[in-house]
C-alpha cells in the first residue's frame, strides 16, 4: 500500500467504521467492528504506513449508509492494486448482486469458471466490505453462513451478516434464506 494512504474512522451507534483511501480518494480497504481497538489493529495489520486522520470522510459516511441497507449515494472508486485478478473477477460478480438478493459460492464459481472453495477464499478475504457485498454470498444449503469482521470469522460476524441481509430486505425463515431472495450471476 502507498505511503500516502489515509485512514478515517467514524462511529455510528454501537459500531466503528473505517476506510483507507489513496491519494486519489479511491477506496483501498474498509472494515467495521463493534470494537474500535479491534478495528485499529485490523488496519494496522493491513498497512503500517497509513496515516490515521480523525475527521469525517465521505467514504466513511457512505459505508454507514451501506451498512444501514441503502445503496451508496454516489459511485465508489475502488483501488484494486492490492488484490489478484482472480479476486477482482469475484468482486465484480459480488458488485452485481442486487440489494435484497443473495447468491451462492457455487453460482459465482460457475459464472467465472472456477471452484467454490477458491471463490470462498476470495470472498473471505474481501478488503472492501460492505461496499463489495460479500455478505450477500451464502452456502448452497441456503443457510446464512459465516462472515468475517476485521479479517476473522466470528459469532459476532454471523449476527452482523444476518442484520445486513435483513436490512437489505432478504427474506429469512429462521437460519435459512428464502429461495425468492436467490440471484444467479450470468456466465
Amino acid at each position: 500500500m502507498s505511503e500516502n494512504n489515509r485512514l478515517f474512522i467514524a462511529q455510528h451507534e454501537d459500531k466503528w467504521f473505517g476506510v483507507i483511501v489513496d491519494e486519489e480518494d479511491r477506496l483501498v480497504a474498509s472494515a467495521f467492528s463493534d470494537n474500535r481497538e479491534k478495528l485499529g489493529k485490523h488496519f494496522a495489520h493491513l498497512s503500517r504506513n497509513t496515516k490515521p486522520v480523525e475527521k469525517d470522510h465521505w467514504l466513511a459516511k457512505e459505508m454507514i449508509r451501506v451498512y444501514n441497507g441503502k445503496e451508496p449515494s454516489r459511485k465508489i472508486e475502488i483501488d484494486f492494486r492490492n488484490v489478484s485478478s482472480f479476486q477482482q473477477n469475484v468482486y465484480q460478480v459480488l458488485q452485481g448482486i442486487p440489494t435484497g438478493k443473495v447468491t451462492t459460492y457455487g453460482s459465482i464459481a460457475k459464472a467465472i469458471g472456477s471452484g467454490p472453495r477458491a471463490v470462498g477464499t476470495a470472498v473471505a478475504s474481501n478488503p472492501y466490505s460492505p461496499f463489495i457485498p460479500c455478505h450477500r454470498v451464502i452456502p448452497a444449503d441456503m443457510s446464512i453462513g459465516n462472515y468475517s469482521m476485521n479479517g476473522k470469522p466470528s459469532i459476532e460476524g454471523c449476527e452482523v451478516k444476518r442484520e445486513l441481509l435483513e436490512r437489505e430486505g432478504v427474506v429469512l425463515h429462521g437460519d435459512k434464506i428464502d429461495a425468492s431472495s436467490l440471484w444467479k450471476p450470468k456466465a
